[in-house]
């Protein structure tokens, strides 16, 4: 599907939300953690550490509130540092995971000069020309009708205002210096970039990041997959940040033990130094969010006992995050932009 049948997509048509199945994720824009905190820090995340993500079921005033600056590393010496000034949540979570489906269904890879524009890496030399970035139009009510939201007054604000809220991210990439090397290979870019402009019907023109890109074009693995027929069947901000969390750790077809309090943890990280009043709270919403998975998906849950549930995925080509592995030196190759 290319971008003159989306510009098709009226706010009439019914069948718009079935042209996105799924979305391939980047692994370390799920697998960051502590991007939301109460001021400006710099964290190490372990190699093997399944972290709560760069989504984030928020409080009242924590937009307000906080910050981020986190950095990611692996065992390599290669980091990615996320930078903004607002915290996600599930709402922006489903927004960029709309954008990446789309963009695989109707992008298509920047020429040479506009990649350079956003990302100098893109075109330096050969071994970074998988670094460059891919771009789509679409409309936004076939955007948010795909991500299960219905496109009204309300819905095209908020969309705008996530929208604006990722585009605030600086994602930072940096290799070891080498032998006799100062410092090692580094470039920045947004997390996206976008463009609204009413009057057009494709009136959502967006790109994505190269990290991002990397996954949309990856054919065998080192992205995370996400249904969109579960994303769209799923309401509640704590229940999508759950299912986000468990399709990052549970394979397709799998069965997975997970006790309350780790489920309560991956919808708020901030469950470990909670009081006791609060983790109480945080435990019967996790019940709650688990309930609707399983309710609105094929997803299977029981308790086996106390606070203690048996966890399936349903069969299909849904795969957990492959191990760590920010920028190997070989990636993929990006398609040439027809002349």
């Amino acid at each position: 599907m290319g971008t003159a049948e989306l510009d098709a997509m009226s706010d009439e048509t019914p069948h718009a939300p079935h042209a996105l199945e799924y979305a391939k994720h980047q692994p370390d824009h799920i697998l960051t953690d502590g991007l939301f905190t109460t001021r400006w820090k710099i964290q190490k995340v372990k190699e093997d550490d399944l972290a709560a993500g760069l989504f984030r079921t928020l409080r009242r005033g924590d937009r307000e509130r906080e910050k981020l600056d986190i950095t990611r590393e692996n065992g390599k010496g290669q980091k990615i540092r996320f930078i903004g000034f607002e915290p996600l949540d599930p709402s922006d979570m489903r927004i960029l995971t709309g954008l990446i489906a789309m963009a695989g269904v109707a992008g298509k890879p920047l020429d040479t000069v506009q990649a350079m524009e956003l990302n100098p890496l893109a075109c330096s030399d050969d071994e970074a020309k998988g670094w460059a970035a891919i771009t789509a139009a679409c409309p936004l009510a076939a955007l948010l009708r795909g991500i299960g939201l219905e496109p009204s007054g309300n819905a095209y604000t908020r969309a705008i205002e996530s929208l604006t809220r990722l585009e605030n991210v600086t994602v930072i990439f940096s290799d070891p210096p080498g032998p006799g090397q100062p410092a090692g290979r580094r470039s920045s870019f947004n997390l996206l970039k976008f463009a609204y402009t009413p009057k057009q019907r494709s009136d959502l023109r967006f790109t994505l990041n190269p990290l991002l890109t990397r996954a949309i074009y990856a054919k065998n693995g080192g992205y995370l997959r996400l249904e969109l027929a579960e994303m769209r069947a799923i309401k509640r901000d704590g229940a999508l940040k759950l299912w986000h969390r468990l399709c990052a750790s549970v394979n397709a077809g799998d069965t997975v033990r997970r006790n309350i309090e780790t489920l309560a943890g991956y919808i708020y990280p901030e469950y470990e130094e909670a009081d006791d009043t609060n983790r109480r709270k945080y435990r019967a919403r996790a019940r709650e969010a688990l309930r609707e998975i399983t309710k609105a998906t094929a997803w299977k849950s029981s308790e086996y006992a106390a606070g203690k549930y048996l966890i399936s995925r349903p069969e299909g080509k849904g795969n957990a995050l492959p191990p760590l592995a920010l920028m190997p030196a070989a990636v993929p190759a990006v398609p040439a932009v027809a002349a």
